[in-house]
């Protein structure tokens, strides 16, 4: 069918997604894969949520991938502290050898009304042999936990030297 148009495609009055990437793909067959699109359109792949708590007074070490693999991650997430509130935002992690720990870490988020952090602290990470980590640190100004509500919404392979 090389050569042919979406009109001229047998039984077609309306083409649909996978008609016109046909087309583009020029692929034999019509089996379009969602994987497919995804790597024609340079779409990647976007993981679940996770959720994780976080006991007050102490320190969590998220680990998101191979720093030989990741130059950069970012994520968005929600945090809620009982009683205090929540907290939303994007932390953009990039693996960058100029700093001691091997990370740079970006925190970017929206509070409460009256500003209230929620004893939370994620603006630094490391590197443990190879991993890229968040540190999630919580302080123990008040008694109930921090929960985590995490996305890695994009994975990028980039180096900064």
């Amino acid at each position: 069918m090389a050569g042919k148009n979406i009109k001229q495609l047998p039984n077609v009055a309306t083409p649909a997604l996978t008609d016109i990437l046909y087309e583009v793909q020029s692929d034999v067959d019509k089996n379009i894969t969602l994987q497919q699109i995804k790597t024609l359109f340079g779409i990647g792949d976007i993981d679940d949520w996770e959720t994780q708590s976080i006991v007050n007074g102490t320190t969590e070490y998220i680990n998101f991938g191979d720093s030989t693999v990741y130059g950069a991650i970012k994520i968005d997430y929600l945090a809620k502290r009982s009683g205090r509130g929540y907290r939303t935002g994007t932390i953009t992690i990039l693996v960058d050898d100029s700093m001691t720990s091997g990370i740079k870490v970006s925190d970017s988020y929206l509070g409460r009304d009256d500003d209230d952090d929620l004893g939370l602290t994620m603006d630094d990470g490391r590197l443990s042999a190879g991993t890229i980590q968040l540190d999630v640190v919580v302080d123990a100004s008040d008694a109930n936990p921090v929960v985590l509500n995490y996305q890695i919404i994009s994975k990028r392979q980039i180096t900064v030297t």
